[in-house]
């Protein structure tokens, strides 16, 4: 007889689900960012691209290993080409920084911006997990207070009542000094039951390159290059655009950039967040043998089952040959890192991912016992 499960699995596959380990034992991240890009501000949307992966290392050093999740808010003014950009919450980080990536500085002139507006949708349109152990947080950032005279549009002490309601701290970020903004910055975070940060209008971050960068960067696009997808057209089709993304992401991001990015992803978290990907790599023979023709990836479908199955076996050796040289490079610019940051309280550094790194660290712990132990990367 046919054992139950066996079936279920046999549907499964001919359906196209990838399989995932369950998510109980895991922590729960979700973090917004809301992030002004009228035209002053863009130095802190470079900084933004900069350090968004040593925020994203920062939040997979948590215990237990979290499942993380960012989204991002981009709001300008009324009258500009838009007043906000949303890009919903997702595992898919690559995604998200290159929604990131895609950000640019303009618009804005009148001093005050349409904050209300989008502090109000990161509330209410963003998908927020349901899960009440989850560590919910909003970071608005930006250097201009809301405009206050604006009809049908809530105000931002009504948002923040709202976002209590839902388990959501709202954190502020002040770039700058522009009078009229400190005072109202303060109140959001008191009323969101979150933390009031100031850094300089660029963010007050430095970008610090090491001699691994390069390598790491290089060893990372080959990983990826190596990962062989499989599933139904439509999985394909998105994993496809996965994959240019990832292209993209190469070809304009920094050495620095990219190394955190590969760092990230080899974590246990980023492994766990990435797990979507059906990459043909994580099946076993036997689940190999039960993936139909029409969902393998064009080149294994004129293969018979004794090539498909050497293929796979040279591709897992060669992306565990990948990962294990990504490891040893890892720990190198870690090393590195650590020496050179020696003697700084880095950590206490006013800029914009220390803002972040505190605020998470404490709030994690209070409202979702997450420990997060690891200051984040320079």
């Amino acid at each position: 007889m046919i054992r139950f499960t066996s079936v279920i699995f046999m549907i499964c596959m001919s359906v196209g689900f990838a399989f995932t380990h369950p998510t109980k034992q895991h922590a729960k991240i979700d973090a917004v960012f809301v992030l002004d890009s009228t035209g002053s501000m863009g130095g802190l949307i470079q900084t933004a691209k900069d350090k968004i992966w040593a925020i994203a290392n920062t939040m997979a050093q948590a215990q237990p290993t979290p499942i993380i999740r960012i989204g991002l808010i981009t709001y300008r003014d009324r009258g500009d080409q838009y007043i906000t950009k949303v890009s919903q919450l997702t595992t898919d980080l690559d995604s998200l920084y290159s929604d990131l990536m895609s950000t640019k500085a303009a618009g804005g002139g009148d001093t005050p911006e349409s904050v209300n507006q989008a502090l109000n949708e990161a509330v209410h349109k963003i998908k927020w997990s349901q899960d009440k152990n989850t560590y919910k947080v909003v970071f608005l950032v930006g250097d201009a207070p809301p405009h206050m005279d604006y009809k049908q549009d809530v105000k931002y002490y009504l948002t923040c009542n709202e976002a209590l309601k839902r388990g959501i701290t709202i954190n502020t970020i002040q770039c700058g000094n522009l009078n009229g903004t400190e005072k109202i910055w303060r109140e959001i975070s008191k009323l969101g039951n979150g933390d009031y940060f100031k850094v300089e209008q660029s963010g007050g971050s430095v970008a610090v390159n090491t001699p691994f960068d390069k390598e790491i960067s290089q060893a990372s696009q080959q990983l990826d290059q190596k990962k062989v997808y499989w599933g139904s057209r439509r999985d394909l089709g998105r994993l496809k655009t996965k994959k240019e993304k990832q292209r993209n992401i190469s070809r304009e991001s920094s050495s620095s950039s990219l190394a955190q990015r590969a760092e990230y992803n080899m974590s246990s978290a980023g492994k766990l967040n990435n797990e979507w990907n059906n990459d043909i790599c994580k099946l076993s023979e036997s689940e190999l043998k039960n993936v139909s023709k029409d969902k393998l990836p064009s080149n294994m479908r004129m293969m018979d089952e004794t090539e498909q199955l050497d293929y796979v076996a040279n591709l897992k050796k060669e992306q565990i040959k990948t990962e294990e040289k990504l490891k040893t490079l890892t720990l190198k610019r870690r090393a590195y890192l650590a020496k050179k940051a020696k003697g700084v309280a880095n950590s206490d550094k006013a800029n914009f991912e220390n803002s972040v790194f505190r605020s998470i660290r404490k709030q994690a712990k209070e409202v979702a016992d997450i420990e997060i132990q690891e200051a984040p990367s320079l």
